[in-house]
């Protein structure tokens, strides 16, 4: 099978981690193919297996871009594909990749990973249109589900929900049990507003206020770094910048935090649970529903709740250990990138023989 993966964006983030994780999953299983707007982020090219095919494009830059549009058609059909594979952070983005699969000729389904909404009247007119013939769509948490069926009037029977899934390390990360060391807490994304970042300082800012012995590393790169760097001056903050070795980066956290506005079910949630790293996390998108007693959850954009929460972890190595064994055991047992794999195959599969059986001509008789 040749499966030929569109993506929408120039920069690294979960939806591109998503992609290179069923790829090195399934490479065995299926031929794929990459593509993706220029510059490919070089994260994403170190993460594909050796020998994966990457087509770059002009990205579809505005509103009536034509040329752009052609282009990317041309490219999806260029790779001769039994199915396409849409990526799409958000309902809306990527919105022209919906286009050129569906013109492509070929099968198609989507993964829509983020619950935003639909923001402008033209998106609320176009997307319902554009998801209309998408066979399968992919979501990675229930919230999501229900805003495709409410807002753009995806039929629920066509929508599957496939949680994210993480590898699991061989060993769990280096557990401190005090001595007089500091309390490192920590957090990985991007830098932009919707991770919640600035609530995180504000949080830190209540903590070391009352018990100095706490710090904070954010690895990541983003937007919002100068504005990050303005509001952490004089706390105990490090912001490291991207990190390639993500579990090295984890291994020297006592806390994991996960400080965002809006989510679904995100990759680096479940890669600190999975290294055993215990965690607190706002209430956003699958986290209390999937995750539940796992990790230590708190309203969004609240810095006393997240304040309070990083209190109790820091004064209990105990409660500590206890929380980041619970969160290990949920990733092997229901988060393993097997798991995401395989259900991501199976639909692969269905999609491409309704095709076949759809072209087929009946039997005469």
């Amino acid at each position: 099978m040749r499966v030929t993966y569109v993506l929408h964006t120039a920069v690294w983030g979960g939806a591109e981690t998503y992609v290179a994780r069923l790829i090195q999953e399934l490479l065995g299983r299926m031929t794929p193919t990459v593509v993706a707007p220029r510059p490919v982020p070089e994260r994403l090219l170190r993460a594909l297996p050796s020998g994966v095919e990457v087509r770059t494009v002009d990205g579809v830059g505005r509103k009536g871009d034509l040329g752009a549009l052609v282009r990317l058609v041309r490219t999806v059909r260029s790779t001769r594909p039994d199915l396409v594979h849409v990526n799409q952070s958000t309902p809306a983005n990527n919105r022209y990749g919906l286009l050129a699969a569906r013109l492509s000729g070929a099968p198609f389904l989507s993964t829509v990973h983020s619950p935003e909404p639909a923001r402008s009247r033209p998106q609320k007119l176009l997307l319902p249109l554009l998801f209309r013939d998408v066979r399968t769509v992919i979501t990675v948490s229930d919230e999501t589900q229900e805003l495709l069926v409410r807002t753009l009037r995806v039929p629920s029977a066509r929508i599957r929900v496939v949680p994210n899934g993480v590898p699991l390390p061989d060993r769990p990360a280096r557990r401190r049990t005090g001595g007089g060391q500091p309390v490192v807490a920590g957090s990985v994304g991007r830098l932009v507003r919707e991770k919640g970042f600035d609530v995180l300082l504000d949080a830190l800012d209540l903590v070391v206020r009352e018990r100095p012995g706490v710090c904070l590393r954010i690895a990541g790169e983003g937007p919002q770094r100068a504005t990050l760097e303005a509001r952490a001056h004089d706390l105990p903050v490090s912001l490291v910048g991207e990190v390639t070795d993500t579990a090295s980066f984890l291994d020297d956290l006592d806390v994991f935090c996960l400080s965002s506005r809006r989510e679904g079910l995100p990759f680096a949630l479940l890669e600190a649970m999975a290294m055993g790293v215990p965690c607190i996390a706002t209430d956003v998108g699958q986290v209390r529903t999937a995750l539940g007693a796992a990790v230590l959850v708190v309203p969004p954009e609240q810095p006393s709740a997240l304040a309070q929460a990083l209190r109790q972890l820091a004064d209990a190595p105990s409660v500590r250990a206890s929380l980041g064994e619970k969160g290990r055991a949920l990733v092997e047992n229901r988060y393993d990138v097997r798991l995401m794999a395989a259900r991501t195959m199976e639909l692969y599969e269905q999609a491409v023989t309704r095709a076949t059986d759809g072209r087929r001509e009946p039997e005469r008789t």
